[in-house]
């Protein structure tokens, strides 16, 4: 596979109805976490890097590879992209054990590797993530956290060129929460490529991001670390959203 990408370049113009969205940047290594109010894009905007969205225009390119290009008539399909998407139900396959999970996507992904490396792989990946005693389980045997760092390590597995979690904590119970935030808070900075993570709650902001990106009715209306954004409030919608943290969280 071709080294990973250093950053990762977008610009999106789209509408769907009403609805329109109108974003352009650029992250590096790192979690870049997306926060707004319902509805501001947060969803589409990553399925749109993802290549599952219809933008009437696009550019994204992660590093030298350029992964759409309207003014070209460039598009790569999704599957070609190399980018894991990790959605809010995970995605895992029922009727697979984690590590057929994990074998399922090096598979589809590199299938020109041999079996014997593809094992490898899947055991390495289970190393690293701490699941080995859970590979010859189902995912419907797995807590909440445990579905999720399966699900994480399936998407890393491949070596994509970036990450996209689109509100990877709120399928889980505040306990299971909390305890997933913190290993992912260990984790991501580790990974040495983009991620975009987008979520509602304050909590994975303080906890994940190195950079916030904050979408409003589908426009980016502040950019900047999570101190920048909060002494002061860079937007009313910013101030509510910190607002809501506790005194804890915030720490």
């Amino acid at each position: 596979m071709s080294e990973r990408a250093a950053d990762l370049a977008v610009e999106l113009r789209l509408k769907r109805g009403t609805f329109s969205l109108e974003v352009a940047f650029r992250c590096g290594p790192g979690v870049l976490v997306v926060v707004g109010p319902n509805g501001a894009g947060k969803s589409t905007l990553l399925r749109s890097i993802l290549g599952a969205g219809s933008a009437h225009h696009a550019r994204v390119a992660a590093g030298d590879v350029v992964l759409d290009d309207s003014a070209q008539s460039l598009h790569l399909p999704t599957e070609a992209r190399r980018l894991a998407y990790l959605p809010q139900a995970y995605g895992l396959f029922p009727h697979l054990t984690v590590e057929g999970n994990l074998r399922f996507a090096l598979d589809c992904a590199a299938p020109t590797l041999s079996v014997a490396e593809r094992q490898r792989r899947a055991l390495q990946t289970a190393a690293q993530f701490g699941i080995e005693t859970l590979l010859r389980r189902f995912p419907g045997s797995l807590s909440g956290g445990e579905r999720q760092r399966v699900a994480l390590a399936r998407a890393l597995t491949v070596e994509p060129r970036a990450l996209l979690l689109d509100e990877p904590l709120s399928a889980l119970d505040p306990v299971a929460r909390v305890e997933t935030r913190a290993y992912l808070g260990v984790a991501l900075p580790k990974l040495d490529i983009p991620v975009l993570l987008s979520t509602h709650d304050p909590a994975d902001v303080l906890a994940l991001a190195s950079r916030v990106l904050v979408l409003e009715s589908g426009r980016v209306t502040a950019d900047g670390t999570p101190e920048m954004l909060r002494n002061p409030a860079a937007t009313p919608f910013v101030a509510a959203f910190f607002g809501s943290a506790s005194p804890a969280q915030s720490r």
